[in-house]
């Protein structure tokens, strides 16, 4: 599948145009069937998704009780009956209008192998538990993933011609608790290395789409994009033609109006390729990283 949504960004004027191969990349929608592994994934995102929520929540408009007790008018407060026994009117309880934000949310989660199984799987319960927290928000919200096929011999005149792998976990217009089995699926995917710039681009356009006011992108990466096509490159150093291609999509999202924030797991390079960054040290703080993320786009 090559939804039009992959079309590459316009390349930095000093530079020369990104060139890749796209005849077989592929975009897969993980099945929402039954999965053993979904258990435990379950089981710790969502009361972490409801924390997240919680803190969440302070930042929005009209942020308080959804209902306001203790009123002389409204729907009888069975909380509050002990009261007219006293002769007080206060036994009525009222519904308070709540505005629904206009924000959307994707977060796109780095599926390569250079990520430690531990940090794999904490990745996908941060990104469940943001997806929850942004429904109990009434923001619609979306988790993608990324990563290759295996790489092959470099191809002349290319900047990548390893075949993409973009996985749909979550999409927006599905429940959370609905996709929770394709978070469990998503742990026993063949994971092999990150082309970030075509993927933060495409899951940018599918945040577009949206139509929301406020368009949050969060991706969660272990460091430099990288191909596996080019071993002449020290292991500690990325491919620039990557870089260069990753931070030109970030900034023309930026400037269509989207947030981009680049959240590191143990990544301190992360910070030089997107101009919002994060950078956490252990798996257990990534989801609290993405909440804070999401909290401080709806306070604006």
């Amino acid at each position: 599948m090559r939804p039009e949504a992959w079309a590459t960004p316009a390349a930095p004027e000093a530079g020369p145009p990104y060139r890749c191969d796209r005849a077989r990349d592929r975009e897969r929608v993980l099945s929402t069937a039954p999965h053993p592994r979904t258990a435990t994934l379950w089981t710790a995102a969502a009361p972490l998704g409801q924390a997240l929520a919680r803190r969440a929540r302070l930042a929005l408009p009209d942020a308080g009780p959804a209902v306001a007790r203790d009123q002389a008018r409204g729907l009888l407060d069975p909380r509050r009956l002990a009261r007219a026994a006293c002769d007080d009117p206060r036994v009525f309880a009222r519904r308070r209008p709540q505005r629904r934000v206009d924000a959307a949310v994707s977060v796109l989660l780095d599926c390569s192998g250079s990520l430690s199984t531990p940090q794999h799987r904490a990745a996908l319960t941060a990104g469940l538990a943001l997806a929850l927290a942004a429904e109990a928000l009434e923001v619609d919200a979306e988790v993608l993933g990324f990563t290759t096929l295996a790489a092959a011999a470099p191809r002349p005149g290319l900047d990548r011609g390893v075949p993409l792998v973009h996985v749909v976990l979550k999409p927006f217009d599905r429940p959370a608790r609905a996709c929770r089995h394709a978070f469990g699926r998503a742990t026993g995917l063949e994971r092999q290395n990150n082309v970030d710039g075509e993927a933060v681009a495409w899951a940018g356009a599918r945040l577009a789409r949206r139509g929301r006011r406020t368009r949050l992108l969060l991706v969660v990466s272990d460091g430099r994009p990288n191909t596996g096509e080019r071993g002449d490159l020290p292991p500690d150093r990325g491919d620039p033609r990557l870089e260069a291609h990753l931070r030109q999509v970030v900034r023309d999202l930026e400037r269509g109006g989207a947030r981009v924030v680049g959240v590191g797991l143990a990544a301190p390079r992360v910070a030089a390729l997107y101009p919002r960054a994060a950078v956490v040290e252990a798996p257990d703080d990534l989801a609290p990283a993405l909440g804070e993320a999401l909290r401080l786009a709806l306070r604006g």
